[in-house]
């Protein structure tokens, strides 16, 4: 039996966030011992039993601790059955999971929900949630969740933020540190992809002198340096499991051992994790610990690639250009060039390119030859050819770059890029790269 999740795991993403935040539901208790007991709440996951720990929860005996799982969507309401003794029923049929339209009931043992929309506007409550700190966006969803992350960042909630390389994950956990009432206190970064294995747990919790080779000095870690602030945990998907069973420890106990140390100290941090992976599929392959993944994901959050948002194109690269230069700017080719490419480093890439371009621009305007690194005495009637010139000579760099970190590992270059391991195979073919062992 899969471990059982803790209370409210809010599910919020690009795809759906947009529909989520444009209904409220109210899931009410028609029929059983808790008959008139309800539960609101706009757009996330609610979960039902009768654990208190759970979103609705429930007297009937003949109900589960964690029974049913509500993730509430525009079209209805999606249902999914824990894995529960006695089950979860829909018009007298043992269900696994079903989508509840408006009005339906399910029934969990001798107690019957109804789920009911409420489609009062809802607020954003915002003056400007195109940006929150550094981040900036003009896709709606995005702009939602931006919204949804403010409202968070309030609280003690600790946030999972998932998305591909370069799409500002790191750029979002600052901000909702700064706008958190531990914003004053250090924010602490560890990245677990480029920390070696060995000295994770060390980067984490600290040592003392003595406890392995080299460690010469007792160190604090980065939840005692974080003290009264924020640990952000970057690709938290590359922790190895015995770090994962002692992590989701100092997430419950609210304290941490050094490396070589016996004492127990205590934890005054706020967590923010994340990955480029897709952590839920990964719990259920049982390559991630299920229930640190529900521990770190009350609040998780899917932050989509830049190709998924050309809106955005125009307005970053104008807020990266203006950060290196007050006066810069992009003529209006420029802006349709940037639609031409797919950035598969999503806005990393974009501010690198932006950087780039204003460095060998002869002016504060940047062209679009600027962009793509054409020769400024280039005939308009080649620029189309010597643009994809360019591109097919980057993407050969990225390649044999990528490929030179990963050590030749194609599917771990693959994943840092974002891609399939078919798309990357495809990729190296496109650029004349050899295979490592070609």
């Amino acid at each position: 039996m899969p471990p059982e999740p803790p209370a409210t795991t809010l599910l919020l993403t690009a795809a759906d966030t947009g529909e989520l935040a444009a209904r409220r539901w109210r899931i009410e208790v028609i029929a059983g011992p808790d008959r008139g007991r309800a539960i609101d709440r706009e757009g996330g996951t609610i979960i039902v039993g009768t654990h208190p720990d759970t979103d609705l929860a429930l007297t009937d005996g003949t109900v589960s601790r964690y029974h049913v799982e509500l993730r509430l969507l525009a079209e209805g309401v999606l249902l999914r059955d824990l894995d529960t003794t006695n089950g979860t029923k829909v018009g007298g049929v043992r269900v696994a999971s079903v989508l509840l339209t408006p009005r339906a009931t399910c029934s969990l043992g001798h107690t019957t929900l109804r789920v009911v929309p409420d489609d009062r506007p809802v607020e954003l409550g915002h003056d400007d949630p195109s940006r929150f700190g550094a981040f900036v966006t003009q896709a709606p969803a995005l702009r939602r969740i931006l919204a949804q992350l403010q409202r968070v960042a309030t609280t003690e909630a600790t946030v999972l933020l998932q998305g591909e390389t370069g799409t500002g994950k790191e750029v979002l956990a600052r901000a909702i540190h700064a706008a958190s009432p531990r914003g004053r206190a250090p924010f602490v970064v560890v990245d677990c992809a480029s920390v070696a294995a060995t000295l994770v747990e060390s980067e984490l919790f600290g040592h003392v002198r003595g406890s392995f080779t080299g460690a010469v000095t007792d160190r604090a870690g980065a939840f005692e340096a974080a003290r009264g602030g924020t640990v952000f945990l970057d690709e938290i998907g590359e922790l190895a499991p015995d770090l994962q069973a002692k992590l989701l420890r100092v997430l419950e106990a609210r304290t941490i051992r050094r490396v070589g140390e016996t004492v127990e100290r205590p934890v005054d941090v706020r967590f923010v994790a994340a990955t480029h992976r897709d952590l839920k599929a990964l719990a259920d392959r049982g390559g991630f610990r299920a229930d640190l993944y529900y521990r770190i994901a009350v609040v998780s959050v899917l932050i989509s690639p830049l190709r998924e948002r050309p809106e955005d194109l125009a307005p970053l690269a104008r807020a990266f250009a203006l950060r290196l230069k007050p006066d810069a700017e992009l003529t209006d080719a420029a802006v349709a060039a940037l639609g031409h490419y797919d950035w598969p480093g999503n806005a990393r890439e974009l501010r690198n390119v932006v950087e780039r371009a204003l460095a060998l621009a002869a002016t504060a305007t940047i062209t679009a030859a600027d962009l793509f690194g054409a020769p400024a005495a280039a005939a308009p009637a080649a620029f189309h050819a010597a643009k994809e010139e360019v591109i097919r000579e980057f993407e050969a760099r990225y390649v044999r770059r990528l490929l030179a970190l990963c050590q030749g590992n194609i599917s771990q270059a693959a994943a840092k890029a974002g891609l399939s391991r078919n798309a990357f195979y495809a990729l190296m073919r496109r650029t004349g790269v050899e295979t490592p062992d070609a």
